[in-house]
């Protein structure tokens, strides 16, 4: 088989990049926090605070000075998770595509990187979303730390786990629960992300509060379930690869997606008349302050 390593690397890949790559990666950061620090080793690791001690007080010329408070931060750690799929061109085909073919063998090799993608973005999504759900909980371990939740407290999570399909009262209730005692912010800085089928019950009860909107121009009704981008002032999110029925309430600054090895294609040893190529890369999501999240499961 030809060598197409300088091809991959120079023309290729940045291309599947700006294409088929960035653009999904652009969306889980919109609605996450980039972490964009590097670190060595199979893990990486993120002191969270668990307790606060503080002696803040109202004082008089007669007080002396307060004593400093302290807090307990322990260290949570996350596996490196890594993500990788294959594809391949077969010989027969490079060889019609040779020489000036139509299609050129380097298209060849783009399109059946853009028709592999989506499978691995898939993968992603399956362990970007099973991690937040891991760590967004109320009593399991948290992180690969095996960080207890009764030890600590403030790790636990609001949890509504009832097989009820979602109501508006319900999900204030969640967001009330969620941030009762709390100094956690106002809810504008809070966001909900539902599972699609979640999101499709969830926007006809939304709507009755908004029934149609009018264009300005044509003084058109726009008639129909409208997008909602924020409701009781909280973002309102339908992210991809969210499992059936859930729902996240977060803090954006608290969920953090990291990607420790970028995406790379390499040319690999077939075994067959065919050139084969691997995608690789390493993405992993977390939540950092887990209390001051919740979620919702079997709500669709």
């Amino acid at each position: 088989m030809e060598d197409y390593s300088q091809l991959v690397r120079e023309v290729i890949t940045p291309e599947i990049k700006e294409t088929v790559f960035t653009k999904p990666w652009e969306e889980l950061k919109s609605t996450f926090t980039e972490d964009n620090r590097r670190s060595g080793g199979t893990k990486f690791t993120v002191p969270t605070r668990t307790s606060v001690s503080s002696n803040a007080a109202a004082y008089t010329k007669a007080d002396v000075d307060p004593v400093a408070g302290t807090f307990v931060a322990v260290d949570a750690t996350w596996t490196k998770l890594y993500q990788h799929t294959a594809f391949e061109v077969h010989g027969i085909d490079e060889s019609q595509a040779a020489n000036g073919g139509n299609p050129s063998v380097s298209s060849l090799i783009s399109d059946a990187a853009k028709m592999e993608m989506p499978q691995l973005w898939q993968n992603i999504y399956n362990s970007v979303y099973a991690q937040i759900k891991s760590d967004i909980d109320s009593s399991s371990a948290y992180s690969d730390a095996s960080l207890s939740r009764s030890t600590y407290p403030t790790l636990a999570s609001t949890e509504e786990s009832t097989d009820t399909p979602i109501t508006l009262a319900l999900l204030r209730t969640h967001s009330n629960a969620v941030r009762l005692n709390k100094l956690s912010g106002p809810k504008k800085g809070y966001t909900f992300a539902m599972e699609t089928a979640v999101m499709e019950r969830f926007e006809p009860l939304a709507s009755q509060l908004h029934t149609w909107v009018v264009d300005s121009n044509t003084n058109d009704k726009d008639l129909g379930y409208q997008t909602v981008g924020t409701w009781e002032g909280q973002k309102v999110v339908s992210p991809v690869g969210m499992t059936t029925g859930d729902v996240f309430y977060f803090r954006k600054q608290d969920v953090k997606i990291r990607m420790h090895r970028n995406l790379t294609i390499s040319q690999v040893p077939s075994g067959r008349d065919s050139a084969k190529f691997v995608i690789r890369v390493g993405v992993n999501a977390y939540c950092d302050m887990p209390g001051f999240a919740g979620k919702m499961t079997s709500k669709d």
